[in-house]
């Protein structure tokens, strides 16, 4: 699996590719980042205002929004994606 990070003021796109049959896993990881039981090593979940998860066919699209005044990590960010696609893949297919 592989991810692009696009940012802009304030917020930050992550595109999910090349998801090699990991598809569901790859949402039910999102899914529980979403309702905040990631076990991601960092603290970014505390500056999101939003957190919106798109699917299509040969990719998932995640867009973050920081709340106002906070500053989304670059770093952090890939941190948490290499983190929570490596446990996808040691999922079984």
């Amino acid at each position: 699996m592989e991810y692009d990070i696009i940012e802009d003021e304030s917020r930050v796109l992550i595109r999910i590719k090349k998801l090699e049959g990991r598809h569901a896993a790859a949402l039910g990881a999102l899914e529980e980042c979403m309702q905040g039981r990631c076990s991601c090593p960092t603290s970014q979940s505390a500056k999101l205002k939003s957190f919106e998860v798109v699917s299509g066919k040969d990719s998932i699209d995640v867009t973050l929004t920081a709340k106002d005044g906070q500053r989304l990590a670059r770093s952090d960010l890939d941190t948490c994606m290499r983190y929570t696609l490596d446990q996808v893949s040691r999922e079984p297919k």
